[in-house]
C-alpha cells in the first residue's frame, strides 16, 4: 500500500515550494457534444431493461464463469499489457525525476592523498598526508514557476499514461470477451453446418435410390452430389476458423496452448446460452468523463498547458544559490578541528539576452501544443459520443433482429415437426423432410450469427461506456514506478 503512494504522489503533487506561476488558467475546452442524451439513448437503454433484469457490472452480466477465468488469465499474462505497464512505470518514475529539481541539492566527497619526496643528500624519503573533506549544495529559487510547471507537466503525463494503461486493459478486456463469443460461435456454427451436411447425404442417398428405381434424373443426382461437396468444404472452412479462433484467443491470453481444464470449460459453453447485459442509463458526461482515454487526453492537455508556464519563464532571470565548505588536514585526527574548516556562500542571477529566437520558437511550440492537445481531446471526446451512439443503436436493432430469427426458428421446428408426423402418415415423400429439416438448421445457423452479433455489441457498447477501468489502479511495482 505505502508503494501506491508514489503514484499518487507524482500525479497529486509535484511540490510544497511557493512560487508565482505563468502557467495559464487550466479550463476544459467545450467538446460540442449535446448536454441531453438523445432519444436514441433512452429508447436503446429502455430496450436492454425490457430484455433482461440482470446488471451484475462489467462483463458479469453475460453470465460466464469461463469469460471471467479468461480475462482474469489475459490480464495476468498478455504481453501487450504487461508492456504497457512498464511504459506506465517508467512515466512515473520520469516524473519523480522532474520534481527533484523543487528540492535542494547536496552532495559531498573525502579525499586522501600521500606525497612522497627524495632528499638527495639524505638518500631518506618523507611522507606527507592530506585528509580532505567537502560538500556541495545548490539550490534553484523558483521565482517564477518554473520548475514546478516542469513537475506539473511530467505528473500529467504520467496521469495520461496510466489512463492509457486503463484503456489498454479495456480493450484487453474487450478482445478477449470477441475472441471467445467468436470460438464459440463458430463451434455451434460448426455443429450446425455438420447436421446440415449429414441432411444433405441423406437426401443424396435417397435420390440415388429413386435413380435406381429410374425416379430421379443424373441431372438431379449431380446437383444433389455438388450441394454435398459444397457443404464438406464448409465445414472444412469452419474448422479451420475455430482452430484460427482458438490460436487468437492464446495469443490474447499470453499462452501458446489453453489448459485442459480451460478447454473442458470452453467445450461446455454454448454462445447462446450467454446473457447480453443491461445498460445502466445515464447522461453522456457520465458516460463518457470516465473513459481512460477521454482522462488520457484531458491530462495530456494539461500537460501542454503547464509546458507554456514553463516556456514563459525561461525568458525572465533565474536566480541559484550554492554553498561549499569542507576541512582539510594532515591527519585524520584533526579533521574535523575548527582550524581545519572552510565554507563559502554565493548566489547568482542568470538571465537571457540573446538566444537567437530560441525561447520564443519554445514558447511557439508549446502553445501549437496545447491547440493540438485541445483538438485531440475534442475529437476523442466527439469519437467517445458516437462510438456510444452506435454501439446502443446497434444493440437496440440485433435485439429486436435476434427476436425475429428465433421465431423464424420456432417456426421451421414446428414446420419440420408437420412434415415428419405428415411424412409418417403417407401423405408426404421423403424429400419434404428433409428439405424442412434443412430449413430449420439453416434457421439455427441464423440464430446463432445474430446472437454473436448481439453479444460483440453489448461488448462494444461496455468497452464505449468505458467499463470499470476509471478506478483501477496498477500492481505495486508499477504504481511505484521502481523496476
Amino acid at each position: 500500500m505505502k508503494k501506491r503512494k508514489y503514484l499518487a504522489a507524482v500525479i497529486l503533487g509535484t511540490g510544497a515550494l511557493v512560487s508565482c506561476s505563468l502557467t495559464p488558467d487550466y479550463l476544459r475546452p467545450d467538446a460540442g457534444l449535446p448536454k441531453e442524451a438523445p432519444v436514441s439513448w433512452e429508447q436503446g437503454v429502455k430496450a436492454q431493461k425490457e430484455e433482461s433484469d440482470l446488471n451484475a457490472g462489467w462483463w458479469h452480466g453475460f453470465g460466464s464463469d469461463t469469460l471471467l477465468r479468461l480475462q482474469k488469465a489475459g490480464l495476468a499474462q498478455n504481453h501487450d499489457f504487461a508492456a504497457r505497464g512498464w511504459q506506465l512505470a517508467q512515466a512515473v518514475a520520469q516524473a519523480r525525476v522532474a520534481r527533484a529539481p523543487l528540492f535542494p541539492w547536496l552532495g559531498a566527497e573525502v579525499h586522501g592523498s600521500r606525497l612522497g619526496e627524495h632528499d638527495n643528500r639524505t638518500h631518506r624519503f618523507s611522507m606527507t598526508d592530506t585528509v580532505s573533506g567537502s560538500f556541495q549544495a545548490s539550490y534553484e529559487v523558483d521565482i517564477w514557476g518554473k520548475l514546478r510547471s516542469q513537475a506539473d507537466s511530467a505528473s500529467f503525463i504520467a496521469e495520461a499514461t496510466l489512463n492509457d494503461w486503463r484503456a489498454a486493459g479495456l480493450s484487453l478486456e474487450s478482445d478477449i470477451a470477441l475472441a471467445y463469443f467468436y470460438l464459440l460461435g463458430q463451434k455451434e456454427r460448426l455443429a450446425v453446418q455438420s447436421r446440415i451436411l449429414d441432411a444433405a447425404r441423406q437426401m443424396l442417398d435417397y435420390m440415388e435410390k429413386r435413380h435406381r428405381a429410374g425416379a430421379a434424373s443424373p441431372l438431379d443426382i449431380a446437383r444433389q452430389k455438388s450441394d454435398v461437396a459444397a457443404m464438406e468444404a464448409r465445414v472444412e472452412e469452419l474448422e479451420r476458423v475455430a482452430q484460427a479462433a482458438t490460436n487468437n484467443l492464446n495469443n490474447l491470453l499470453g499462452n501458446a496452448v489453453i489448459t485442459d481444464e480451460l478447454s473442458d470449460a470452453i467445450r461446455k459453453e454454448k454462445l447462446t446460452d450467454l446473457l447480453a447485459p443491461a445498460v445502466p442509463a445515464g447522461l453522456p458526461s457520465d458516460l463518457l468523463i470516465r473513459r481512460p482515454d477521454i482522462l488520457s487526453a484531458e491530462a495530456m492537455l494539461k500537460s501542454a498547458n503547464a509546458d507554456i508556464g514553463a516556456a514563459r519563464a525561461a525568458f525572465l532571470p533565474s536566480i541559484f544559490l550554492t554553498a561549499q565548505g569542507g576541512t582539510q588536514s594532515s591527519s585524520l585526527h584533526n579533521l574535523f578541528h575548527s582550524s581545519s574548516l572552510f565554507y563559502a556562500l554565493a548566489s547568482s542571477l542568470v538571465a537571457p539576452i540573446f538566444e537567437g529566437g530560441r525561447l520564443e520558437a519554445q514558447l511557439d511550440i508549446t502553445l501549437a501544443r496545447r491547440e493540438e492537445m485541445v483538438a485531440r481531446y475534442q475529437q476523442a471526446a466527439l469519437s467517445a459520443f458516437l462510438e456510444v451512439d452506435t454501439a446502443i443503436a446497434a444493440n437496440a436493432f440485433l435485439m429486436r433482429e435476434e427476436k425475429k430469427r428465433r421465431e423464424a426458428s420456432e417456426q421451421a421446428q414446428e414446420a419440420y415437426r408437420i412434415v415428419s408426423v405428415r411424412y409418417a402418415a403417407g401423405a408426404e415423400e421423403f424429400l419434404a423432410v428433409l428439405d424442412a429439416q434443412r430449413t430449420m438448421l439453416n434457421a439455427e445457423d441464423a440464430v446463432v450469427t445474430v446472437a454473436l452479433a448481439r453479444l460483440n455489441a453489448s461488448a462494444g457498447l461496455f468497452k464505449a461506456l468505458g467499463g470499470g477501468w476509471a478506478e483501477s489502479l496498477p500492481p505495486e511495482n508499477i504504481s511505484s514506478g521502481k523496476l
